[in-house]
């Protein structure tokens, strides 16, 4: 599981052509989960 945190002006979601969700000026996370992941991992790395 690997989670990156960048700050942003403005970001979006796009979908089949399809803006889904978009922000201004905040922080972006992208989260990556792995088929053996846990609940119990992804408490720890929030932790952090």
């Amino acid at each position: 599981m690997k989670f990156v945190i960048q700050r942003v002006q403005e970001a979006s979601v796009t979908v089949d052509q399809t803006c889904i969700g978009q922000i201004h000026k905040g922080f972006l996370v992208l989260i990556g989960i792995g088929k053996d992941d846990t609940r119990e991992i992804a408490d720890q790395l929030i932790k952090r």
